[in-house]
């Protein structure tokens, strides 16, 4: 099974994602992505790769973003 990972720019954000996931059946975690930035960490919520699309969308309408993904 793949798992995809969506970085987010903070830790609430990333919260915020996985709480919106879990509330719509999706299972995730948070990692700390290894590449920072000046600011500060970030943060993935990695998903697996079947749920992508429908884990996009949530965070999409929930206002989460997402700055880059990563497989």
């Amino acid at each position: 099974m793949k798992i995809i990972t969506l970085v987010t720019p903070t830790a609430t954000l990333a919260e915020k994602g996985k709480d919106v996931l879990q509330k719509n059946g999706i299972s995730s975690e948070i990692r700390k992505v290894m590449s920072g930035t000046v600011a500060g960490c970030l943060y993935g919520i990695r998903v697996k790769e079947s749920d992508y699309n429908r884990a996009m969308e949530l965070l999409n309408s929930a206002s989460v973003r997402i700055i880059s993904v990563k497989d």
